[in-house]
This record gives C-alpha cells, structure tokens and sequence, in this order.
C-alpha cells in the first residue's frame, strides 16, 4: 500500500507554456464571458465537448495531478475581451471526464472536489489539478528484503465513458517529482507511464473498451536502519550456535546456551516475519482489448434530447417506471485487497453493474440516428434503492451524486458504481492453513418490496476478468444466488424483498504458512523427546524441557491471535498445539519422576512393585546396547549391569566361572539404574506418541483441506 500526498504550490509545464501577457482587467467582462459561454440553453455539463475526447493527464509527487481537454463550447473572442484570457468555474458549471483510481485501497468513487476550480482558457482549453492522496494496493516482492526495489503503481482509468468517447493521453513520459520531499525509508528512482486499455465482457459476448493510464514509480529501500537493527542480530546470534562447541561437556551449560540461543533466533524470526507480507507471488496483470466502432455524433442533439426526456412535466426521479421493474445486477471484481481471519472481514474493490428498462427515457432513432446513448446523474434519474445488507463498513443506500447514469435510446438505463466492498464473511479455520473460504456479498432491495422489483442475476458468476493477484488468496470460483429478505410486521403481515447473494470461494496459499507456522511447530514437538537423552546428573533436564515447553506456550499463542475466537469451528492446528502443548507437560512430570527415582537413597531397597515394573515392563520395552540381561538359577528377576559391577556367566553345569578379582558382584537392582531404564522406556513411547499425533494432524489437514477445496 503506498500513499502519496499532493499540494498546489507548484505549477506544471503547461502552466508556463499557457501563460499570457497581462492586460486592463474587467470583472465586468469576467461576468459576460461566464454568462455567455455557460448559458443554460447552450451549454450543459452532462453533455461531452464532442464525439471523441482526448484528455491529457500528468501525475506529480507533491505537487497536483494536472488534467487537460479542449472544450471549444467554452471559447470565446479575443477582439470582444482582449484583456481576459481565462475565466475560472467549479464542478458544477462544466462538462469533466470521469475518473477514477481503479486500483485505490481506500476510495474507488469518481475523482472530484466541489471546491478546486477549473482555469477555462480563451481557446477553450480547460485546466484542472486535483490535489489528493492515493492510497494504493503495490504488489510487493519481498524476494530481497531489505535490499528490496520496489515498482509500485498508480492506475487512472475513465469511468462510464469508453474508448471511444475519451481517450487518456499522457503529458509526460514520466511522474513529475522534482518537488518531492525525501523519505525516510524510500528513494524513488525513477517512473513511468503507460497506456493501456480496461476492457469489460457483457452477458451478450460484447466488449466495452475503457482507456487507462498506469503511472509506475520505482523505489528502492533504504537499507542502513535493516542493516543494524535486523541483519547485524541475525548473523550474530547464528554465530553464537557454533560457540556452543567450546564449552566444556562437564560445565552443565551446553543445553542451557544452546536453547537460549534457539529462543532468540525464534524471536528475530517473528519480528522479521511481522513486516513481511504473507504472500507466494508476485505477477503483474495485462490487459488484451478490443475496440468498438460509433458513429457520427452532436452535442447539440445530445442536449436536445436530454431536455426533452427529462423534463419535469413528464417526468419525475421518484416514480418507478412500471409497476414492478426487473433490475439485472452483475458484480466486477478488480482486486482482494484482504480477508482478515481474526475479525471474519473480506475487503474487495470492484464496481456493480445495474441496468433496468425505463420506456419514459426514450427517443426516435430516426430523428437522432448518431445519439445512441447520453449521460445523466442521481438527481435527474429514477434509480432501485439497494444496499449491502452484510456491509461492515457502511449499510447506507448505494449511491454516488458524482457517478453518471448512461442512458440508451431504447430506454435501457445502465449504472456502474465503483466501490470498495467491506462485509463480513463467516470464516472456517477448520484446515488452517490449507483452508477455503466461500464469502459473500448480498445485495437488497431497499423500500422497495419484491411486488415492485425483482432482481436478477446477469451473469452465472461473479466477473473476475479483471482481477489482479492476491499474494494470500487464489479464488477459485464464483456463483450467484437468488434469495428473498422476509420482514415480519407486528399485525403479522410479512413484507419480501428481492436479494441476490454472490459468492465468491477462495484457497489459501500455504506456502507461507508451511514454513512460517507448521515447519516450528513440528520441531519445536519432537525437542520434547530430546530431554529423555539428557544423563540426570548433568542438571540440564529440568531447563531444557521447561524452555521447551515455553517456545510451545510461544508458538501457540502466535497461531490463537491469527485465529478468531468462535467455537462454531475449531481449528485442527490449535488442537495439533494444544496436545503437543500437553505431552511437553507430560514431559516434564516424567522428567522429575525420572529425577526424584534417581536421587532416592541408594540405601534404600527397590520395592517389589517397582521391581515387577522394571522387570515386565521397562527392561521389554526399552531393552538397548547398554542394558545388559542377568539370567540367575532359580530366579526370573533381569537386573541391568553397573560397569563396575560382576559380569557373571554360567555354564550348563551350573558352576560359576570364577569373577574378576578387581570387581564385586551387586545382586540388588538400584534405583538408579531404574530411571534410566525410564529414561529409555519415555523416549520410546513419546517418539511414538509424537510421531503418530503429528503424523495425524497433518495428514488431517493436509486431505481434509483437498476434500473441502472440492
């Protein structure tokens, strides 16, 4: 996302190319020039200058976005007033092309300010700059990080009319930045325009053609701050593992310096992972256009025929056209901008296309064969009252004052509003994170009961022709539903209104997430196993399974907070955690048992029920090369062997061999060398306990995530 601000203390080049030589001034003259020139009989701002309409555009970094058209109806003789060489007017007076940011992040409404005037020249070249800040979606390559070049872009594309009635025309071959400020984190390197072509498919396979200009600006990173408070900890800490090597094996601290450092690398690796977006791709979209071909055409009958379908006596915004209306409803997608998991919010910008049949606001092709269509706005029009019901952001009625009606001769009325849509949508982390999502955006008649209008669906599914990537989400299809609102009254009447519900399902990209969020977790699961090879008299057991069980508390608590807190799906992932949170507790009670058997009074005999356990149980299950078998002549007991102690052999005689004089036989088993049978039995079960839990889990999301993509 980058944001650009802009201000009026600078002056473009055609400001000083137009400027004139100053003569006698006459606000008198200034007052009949605009009386002339903006008559309403001759003149109407609805109406476009001509047939095709070339606009000029130039973007400058805090300066204005300067915007240029010939509109001769605004002309007026020099040898009338020699001394007035522009006059200036607002929005509301003249005719402006319709634009907009199309791939904006916080306001996709049609570019306008009620209070910036417009500079009207003699020649009846009008001027315009538009101060404003964009705030726009750059789709970052985050590959060399923080080393990084970013090339960010600005898209400005005509509204309403096509290709064919305006055409964006760049003034410079780059962005104007030779007032731009210096930044704290970012250098612009260098720009760019290019022109390209937005195109829109209709039900009826015909393809409307909109111009767009694309402003790129190429950023490079600073990257002294990254430098020192990144990449010099990084290194350092990765140093630190290898020191681990030259401490002594008796100091008792080569686990305790070894986990310590694992902890400080784990937590370098969230703070960089926070300012790194979660994205797998990083692709640019082209636009492949065809263009239509119309007719010959005169602002003179355009501005005949709007006086006459639309006037008063005959015609009035309020009444609907007929006594129930079918309003076709298709939705246009152009970005994701996000799906916040924890807050269940879908973010998307897009535009709705409306249309409906109006037989009041027709006219004769015959008499006016080159008008196929005009423009009109909110407040001339009858329009269908409809809202977002699921909105999170604004359930207000769908409107924009600054957004023209296009209006066919055969009474066809077409509305195309630009917006960002926030709503809601009812997430499933079931799979996370291989996990789908099907979202919707419903759209409600308003007022307006389903006897009076119906809505329907243009399209079998939502138009995503024009979608640009999303570095998170990949949407993998889209349809439509036809629904009705039911309102109950208190006399027990029940008002319907129309509803249209677009889905739109969405999967994952995981890649991310694999090596962020699975790959630790299931490390940091088998680490709980390793404290079961710790000898007890290295005093480094007790610290290594409770830093353990820390980064586990660590790492569960990352996952719940990207997770949202409902109970109606819970999460496999957060189960995987919670039960490898628990064997490291279990890990840790058999830890001190192992510890407080060992430390028992060597004086004090092993019991018999230990002695059965050690015999039926730990010696089968954890029999390895340093436990050695004891056989004795009348006895079944298996005693493992101290290396000190007598190795004691029987022949099938039954005689003893003779022992070793320098060792002495030890009949009775020791309590030590009961936990480390202990030790060796836990590490058997836990390997296999922890093998097959995360085996489980995984395999669980993994084909679980497949069957609900499908």
């Amino acid at each position: 996302m980058i944001n650009f601000f802009h201000n009026t203390d600078a002056y473009s080049e055609c400001d000083s190319m137009l400027q004139p030589t100053w003569g006698a001034w006459s606000d008198a003259d200034v007052h009949a020039i605009r009386e002339s020139i903006l008559s309403n009989t001759t003149y109407h701002r609805l109406t476009r200058p001509a047939e095709n309409m070339t606009v000029n555009v130039s973007l400058s970094l805090l300066t204005v976005n300067f915007l240029e058209w010939q509109d001769d109806r605004l002309s007026w003789n020099a040898a009338t007033y020699p001394d007035v060489d522009h006059v200036y007017t607002l929005d509301s007076e003249v005719w402006k092309p319709e634009l907009f940011i199309d791939n904006s992040v916080a306001d996709v409404s049609v570019l306008q300010d009620s209070n910036v005037m417009f500079k009207v020249l003699r020649d009846g070249v009008v001027e315009w700059k538009l101060p404003r800040i964009f705030t726009t979606f750059c789709d970052v390559d985050v590959t060399f990080y923080p080393f990084d070049t970013q090339n960010c872009v600005i898209e400005i594309t005509s509204w309403a009319y096509t290709i064919d009635e305006i055409s964006l025309r760049a003034t410079r071959d780059s962005v104007h930045k030779e007032d731009l400020k210096p930044h704290g984190e970012w250098t612009v390197l260098s720009s760019s325009t290019e022109l390209r072509e937005l195109h829109e498919t209709k039900v009826n396979g015909y393809t409307e053609i909109y111009s767009q200009l694309d402003f790129f600006i190429k950023m490079q990173r600073k990257s002294n701050y990254y430098i020192t408070s990144v990449l010099l900890p990084v290194i350092l800490t990765s140093y630190l593992n290898i020191f681990v090597f030259l401490l002594p094996t008796d100091s008792g601290e080569k686990v305790g310096f070894i986990l310590t450092v694992l902890l400080a690398l784990a937590v370098l690796l969230t703070l960089v992972s926070d300012s790194i977006p979660s994205t797998s791709i990083n692709t640019s979209v082209l636009f492949n256009i065809l263009r239509p071909t119309l007719g010959a055409w005169s602002h003179s009958d355009v501005h005949t025929i709007r006086g006459t379908i639309l006037s008063t006596a005959s015609y009035h915004r309020l009444v609907r056209p007929a006594e129930k209306i079918t309003v076709n409803v298709s939705l246009s997608l152009l970005t994701v901008n996000d799906l916040d998991v924890k807050t269940q919010t879908l973010s998307t910008t897009g535009w709705l296309t409306v249309g409906w049949q109006d037989a009041r606001l027709t006219w004769n092709a015959a008499t006016y064969p080159d008008v196929s269509h005009v423009y009109t706005l909110d407040s001339e029009v009858w329009k269908p009252e409809l809202f977002i019901d699921n909105s999170l952001d604004d359930v207000s009625i769908l409107q924009d004052s600054n957004v023209m009606f296009k209006v066919l001769r055969d009474g066809v009325v077409e509305w195309k509003l630009p917006r960002i849509f926030t709503t809601f949508c009812n997430v499933d982390v079931t799979y996370y994170p291989f996990d789908t999502q099907n979202c919707v955006i419903e759209i409600t008649s308003w007022a307006y009961t389903v006897d009076e209008i119906s809505l329907r669906a243009t399209r079998e599914s939502v138009n995503i022709e024009d979608i640009k990537p999303h570095g998170e989400w990949t949407i993998l299809s889209s349809s439509i539903e036809t629904r009705e609102l039911q309102e109950t009254k208190e006399n027990g009447d029940v008002e319907k209104f129309s509803q249209l519900h677009f889905y739109i399902k969405m999967k994952r990209k995981s890649n991310y997430y694999i090596s962020s969020v699975l790959l630790p977790v299931i490390l940091t699961s088998y680490l709980n196993i390793f404290v079961f090879l710790l000898p007890v008299d290295s005093g480094e057991k007790v610290g290594f399974i409770l830093t353990v069980l820390l980064a586990l508390a660590v790492l569960l608590t990352l996952v719940s907070d990207s997770i949202p807190s409902t109970s109606i799906n819970t999460s496999i992932l957060s189960v995987y955690l919670a039960v490898t949170l628990c064997l490291g507790v279990v890990c840790c009670l058999l830890t001190v048992l192992v510890i407080r058997i060992n430390f028992r009074d060597p004086d004090t005999p092993v019991t018999d029920v230990w002695k059965r356990i050690h015999d039926n149980i730990l010696v089968p299950c954890s029999c390895s090369n340093g436990c050695f078998c004891r056989c004795k002549k009348g006895k079944k007991s298996v005693n493992p062997i101290d290396p000190k102690d007598e190795l004691v052999v029987m022949n099938y005689d039954g005689e003893k061999n003779e022992p070793n004089p320098e060792l002495e036989p030890v009949d009775e088993l020791k309590w030590t060398h009961v936990a480390t049978l202990m030790d060796h039995f836990f590490l058997v079960v836990m390997v296999i306990i922890t093998t097959i839990s995360s085996t489980t889990f995984m395999v669980a999301l993994s084909v679980g995530g497949a069957v609900n993509q499908s």
